[in-house]
This record gives C-alpha cells, sequence and structure tokens, in this order.
C-alpha cells in the first residue's frame, strides 16, 4: 500500500463514521443533477471504453450534498471503467425524474458480479473475486461509502447484475432532504425552508 492510497482509505473510513453519526451534516444545497452529471463525466473524457449520458433532461433540479452526490458517482464510474474491456460498448448513465425524486442508473457491460456477491458488495472491506487483482487496487471501501451517502440523503442504492455481462446501479434521490443537519449558511436555510412550503429541517 503506498502513502496515497492510505490516504484515500482513511478518508473512506473516516468520512462514512461521519455520516453515519447522529451529528452527521449534509451541505444540502438545490443541485442540478443534470450538470453535476456531465461535469463528472468531462472529468472521464479518454479512458476507454468511454461514458455516455444518455436521455437527459434538461434540468433536474434536487436537494442534495452535490461533493458528495459527486463522490458515489465518480466512484462507480472509476469502478465501472475498471472492470469494463476497452474494446466494450461504453458505460451507460441515464437519469429520470419523477413525482417521488431521482432515478439515477449506471450500466456497464463488464464481467458482472457472482450472484452471491450481491448482498456483500456494499460491505466495508468487501471485494469481489474480480477486485482482489491487486492491479485494479481498492480495499473494499468505496461501495460502503456509496451506501452511506445515498442513505444520509433519505436514498437507496440497488444492483442487478448477469454475469458475464455487466452490472447496472440504480441511485434512487427523494426530491425532500433527509433528517441529517443543514451544514448551509443563514441565506441557503431561507431558501430551502421556502422551496419546502415553510418546513424547517433541523
Amino acid at each position: 500500500m503506498d502513502i496515497r492510497e492510505m490516504e484515500q482509505m482513511v478518508t473512506e473510513i473516516l468520512e462514512t463514521a461521519r455520516l453515519k453519526s447522529e451529528y452527521c451534516k449534509l451541505n444540502l444545497q438545490k443541485t442540478d443533477m443534470v450538470k453535476l452529471i456531465q461535469d463528472i463525466c468531462i472529468t472521464f473524457e479518454g479512458q476507454t471504453p468511454g461514458i455516455r449520458f444518455e436521455n437527459a433532461p434538461e434540468t433536474c433540479q434536487i436537494f442534495a450534498d452535490a461533493e458528495q452526490i459527486e463522490t458515489v458517482l465518480k466512484n462507480l464510474l472509476d469502478n465501472a471503467l475498471k472492470y469494463s474491456p476497452t474494446e466494450n460498448a461504453p458505460i451507460k448513465i441515464s437519469l429520470k425524474k419523477s413525482n417521488a425524486g431521482t432515478l439515477i442508473e449506471i450500466e456497464d457491460h463488464g464481467p458482472g458480479i457472482q450472484d452471491e456477491e450481491l448482498d456483500l458488495i456494499f460491505e466495508s472491506f468487501y471485494r469481489t473475486d474480480q477486485s482482489r487483482n491487486r492491479k485494479n487496487g481498492g480495499y473494499g471501501l468505496g461501495l460502503s461509502l456509496c451506501k452511506t451517502i445515498i442513505e444520509a440523503h433519505g436514498g437507496t442504492i440497488d444492483v442487478q447484475s448477469n454475469t458475464g455481462k455487466g452490472a447496472m446501479f440504480s441511485l434512487h434521490l427523494p426530491k425532500s432532504p433527509s433528517t441529517c443537519l443543514l451544514n448551509t449558511s443563514d441565506a441557503a436555510d431561507e431558501r430551502s425552508s421556502e422551496d419546502l412550503g415553510g418546513r424547517r429541517i433541523i
């Protein structure tokens, strides 16, 4: 383990513990998820087999901690690229909005995940057979952190997979913020209060 990997591992452990704490704070702001995803995709330009953002609406505004959601999406896209052969079809990311909230799906065409591992991959320090190859790096913390972040927002993360055909991760984010404490400026709190029909999140 080199210094950079050790620092990343410690950061992920501390962030997971913080978000699970009763004192956790999310910096919930009105966030355009379309723009956020577009900006994230740009950071992966040039990496094969590539990423395709499909059927995106013009805009999709939700209350979220943009930095934390960015961490989740980058982790999932990085994994999808890491385990997808360069000659495969691009990773697909899509966004759908409804009255209930927002659904983000990330689908790859890599080796997939064994059925017996689907219920385990979100556990801390769990690594699938493919990820135990040190060439791929990782210490089994990324998906655990993703799950913690999404659940802190009051959402869910699920995975479906066909071995040998790929995997699809689905993120469900509600329109309304979770009950975690806001960590915003007074002005942002006032805007949130107005947009939520006068209800304050404390």
